[in-house]
């Protein structure tokens, strides 16, 4: 980085930010050009508009000079940032659709194969389970672990939704609690 990006930065309305790149050598070849871009960073901010897609028109990947490649024009920023949201578009639904049925996958063997083993499984008191009982149902669970998996469930259980259903925070069923599960935390149970 050069050291003017490591000072502090000041506020910069869109057209201090559109000088700020002519001076770096992004080319806007006229005014409606530079109001299309500006709109853009209206919508969507200099980080998550510019700042996410400059390296692929940056002289240097690494920014160390802070200089757009001689035909870098506005446009190349546009085409791939619409380029990126319609991918997204595309994939995010698929994507969250793949990590609900692995929660919903798991919550079912855990539960068809503990069925009998604790009561409070049953009734969805998931929270009130000894460490015993924990480790029988998650044998590579770590006895500190227990205490983190349990935090991250209260995590959920504070969700207005699931508080209204159930008078409770303990009373949760497992099925229910597994929707809200992230893929991180439905993969830790998997490997366990």
């Amino acid at each position: 980085m050069d050291k003017k990006s490591n000072q502090s930065k000041t506020f910069k309305d869109f057209n201090e930010q559109i000088t700020l790149l002519q001076s770096r050598g992004l080319i806007f070849h006229n005014k409606v050009a530079k109001e299309k871009f500006k709109h853009y960073l209206r919508l969507f901010n200099y980080q998550n508009f510019v700042n996410g897609y400059n390296d692929f028109f940056m002289i240097n990947n690494d920014r160390s000079t802070n200089t757009y490649k001689s035909t870098t024009n506005s446009e190349h920023i546009i085409n791939l940032f619409n380029f990126d949201r319609n991918i997204s578009s595309i994939l995010l639904p698929t994507i969250l659709s793949i990590e609900r049925a692995f929660s919903t996958t798991i919550c079912y063997y855990i539960l068809s194969d503990h069925k009998n083993l604790n009561q409070k499984i049953n009734e969805g008191k998931i929270l009130d389970l000894d460490k015993k009982t924990f480790l029988k149902i998650f044998p590579n669970l770590l006895k500190n672990e227990i205490k983190n998996f349990k935090e991250n469930i209260l995590g959920y259980c504070s969700n207005k939704v699931i508080s209204k259903k159930y008078s409770s925070n303990k009373e949760i069923p497992l099925w229910t609690l597994c929707v809200y599960w992230s893929f991180g935390n439905a993969n830790t149970i998997y490997k366990n």
